[in-house]
């Protein structure tokens, strides 16, 4: 059951793949030490961090010490292991418990599950402001139901693997739109292949910027769409051209005000008073707020005799959350 896909391995040149092996080997293991062929220290930190984010089932490691013996021309190379072996039992155990959470998703479509995967997250897990250790690898949210997007990003790579589904973790800088800052900070996120294709899936913004009801702003998007919020020096397979995000998959795309008017229309006359719809014409150009508040007012005068309306975007995806009250 399941699977191990090794994006970051095959981006990695011959050298650096054999160094892969042997750090995953003996890591895996749990080996005090182990030889490597005489490289360059960065040669070493490029395959330590591939083991890493292709394997984030080991949470027990995140650093590591070498010695040179210019001499025999080798390295010997130490992981620094942040638990003891019965710990790490224990963690491994309460992790595949959590994993098996998602058996009942096994005969659904990649599609499907990938959903239900960021669904999860949504509902189970916080945000963890406190940056702990355990925040960072998929064990936060299994024994505290919290994790920085290091973590979360780690744990959606772990059950999509679980569920036999091809993703990588992605890392590089990101603009929230939860916070209102512009600065980038550091980021991780996921890509996922559903029915042969690939996108973009950032779980942690989705997270983040939840309000009344869950958001899928970052749920499969394309480059095109990812690129105006998050940067990457990673080697990443380009996405499909063929859209795949939540809202166009649901319907509740709009291409201009009259088909604005009209989803909101319907969704008031069905008793809806949280609704979230993506503009499809994104350009350079501001958001067009005061076009699409006038837009939801003017449905709301002709069915409402009174209302309030409070309203949210993500300025980079032209994603709109509209409560009426």
């Amino acid at each position: 059951m399941g699977l191990n896909y090794k994006h970051h391995f095959m981006t990695l040149n011959t050298s650096q793949k054999s160094i892969y092996e042997l750090i995953c080997k003996t890591i895996r293991s749990r080996g005090d030490s182990v030889t490597l062929p005489f490289v360059h220290a960065n040669e070493i930190w490029i395959a330590f961090e591939a083991v890493l984010a292709d394997h984030p089932g080991i949470f027990y490691t995140n650093s590591y010490q070498y010695s040179k013996d210019l001499n025999k021309r080798k390295i010997v190379f130490q992981p620094e292991y942040r638990f003891s072996d019965r710990e790490i039992k224990n963690h491994q155990s309460t992790l595949s418990s959590s994993l098996a959470f998602f058996d009942t998703e096994q005969k659904k479509s990649n599609y499907e599950k990938v959903l239900y995967v960021h669904d999860s997250i949504l509902h189970n897990v916080e945000y963890d402001y406190s940056t702990a250790d355990e925040a960072h690898s998929a064990l936060g949210i299994t024994i505290n139901s919290r994790a920085v997007c290091e973590g979360i990003t780690k744990y959606v790579k772990l059950a999509l693997d679980y569920l036999s589904v091809k993703s990588i973790v992605v890392s590089g800088r990101a603009t929230n739109p939860a916070f209102e800052q512009y600065e980038t900070e550091n980021h991780a996120w996921n890509m996922v292949e559903v029915d042969g294709k690939w996108y973009h899936l950032d779980v942690t913004f989705d997270l983040t910027i939840k309000h009344r009801l869950s958001r899928y702003d970052y749920f499969l998007v394309r480059d095109e769409e990812i690129k105006r919020s998050h940067s990457t020096a990673n080697k990443l397979p380009p996405t499909s051209t063929h859209p795949m995000d939540f809202y166009t998959k649901n319907g509740t795309t709009v291409r201009n005000i009259n088909e604005l008017e009209k989803l909101v229309y319907n969704a008031i006359n069905a008793g809806q008073r949280v609704m979230q719809f993506k503009l499809l014409t994104v350009g350079n150009e501001d958001v067009p707020t005061d076009e699409v508040l006038e837009a939801v007012g003017r449905q709301c005068s002709m069915l409402l005799d009174s209302y309030s309306i409070e309203m949210r975007y993500n300025e980079a995806l032209w994603v709109f959350e509209v409560e009426i009250k």
